[in-house]
């Protein structure tokens, strides 16, 4: 799949595609029993602290099993989580832009992206597949620049992505699709930049996943740029003091740090 189309326009033969969604849907068969065996390590891996040996190790137990079965999706799912975490511990999903952060974007995202990439391309509905391929897709276009992605037309697959993912599952990820829209709006140049847009995405992120504490943050956010400093107080507030889900955990302190300064501003 092009990366520019979050389509299924892979440039096979429609008659290959179908095949390896086909495999992909099924699970394949790896060596030795059941999928869910076959992935334990990994899972336990990603499902713990994120670091760079980590990363490495989940990294080198897929890329053993890519080699015997390139299309096999639930190995790319894997890789592209695992690159994405690695970003996410090093940047804090970068709240804020630092030149300290482009090389784990630039190295890890890429990383991220292609997996995610190849992982779309083999089931171009999967939820899993469209919300990885958004996440990377988003630290792709931060890497090359704001203003670039906008002239470059990455924007616009961002947004195609960002709404393919909230029409396949809008809860993936904790609302992942509403929260990229939310960021879209906000952090997009002019004329693109809308608060108040991005104030109802991060809302309706946070109405279907109250729990999750970067939604409580983003909202806070857009709500300061908008002016409602009283509102944000107590979304801010609550960042700080509260627990993070467990999906967040690994930038869970990059979101206490970024409300605290905000408080202390106000």
């Amino acid at each position: 799949m092009s990366r520019n189309d979050p389509s299924n326009g892979s440039g096979r033969p429609k008659k290959t595609r179908e095949l390896m969604a086909t495999r992909a849907r099924a699970g394949g068969r790896g060596k030795g029993g059941s999928r869910a065996a076959e992935f334990k390590e990994v899972d336990r891996l990603l499902d713990g602290p994120v670091t760079k040996a980590s990363t490495k190790k989940i990294v080198s137990l897929l890329a053993d099993r890519l080699k015997d079965d390139p299309g096999d999706l639930e190995a790319l799912l894997r890789t592209a989580r695992a690159w994405t975490q690695l970003l996410e511990s090093e940047t804090g999903t970068v709240l804020e832009e630092r030149p300290e952060y482009q090389k784990a974007l630039d190295e890890y995202g890429k990383a991220a992206l292609e997996a995610a990439d190849r992982a779309h391309e083999l089931c171009p509905e999967s939820p899993d597949a469209i919300g990885w391929h958004l996440v990377a897709y988003g630290y792709h276009s931060i890497a090359i620049g704001i203003l670039r992605a906008f002239l470059t037309g990455a924007a616009g697959t961002y947004v195609r992505l960002a709404n393919a993912l909230i029409a396949a599952d809008p809860g993936w990820r904790s609302a992942a699709g509403h929260r990229a829209m939310g960021r879209y709006y906000r952090e997009a140049p002019w004329p693109k930049r809308d608060v108040r847009k991005a104030i109802e995405c991060f809302r309706r992120a946070l109405d279907l996943a109250p729990g999750r504490q970067e939604n409580k943050l983003q909202l806070a956010l857009a709500l300061i740029d908008n002016g409602d400093d009283e509102e944000a107080r107590p979304l801010l507030h609550e960042v700080a003091e509260g627990k993070p889900e467990k999906t967040e955990s690994h930038f869970h302190e990059a979101l206490v740090s970024m409300a605290r300064e905000k408080l202390k501003r106000m």
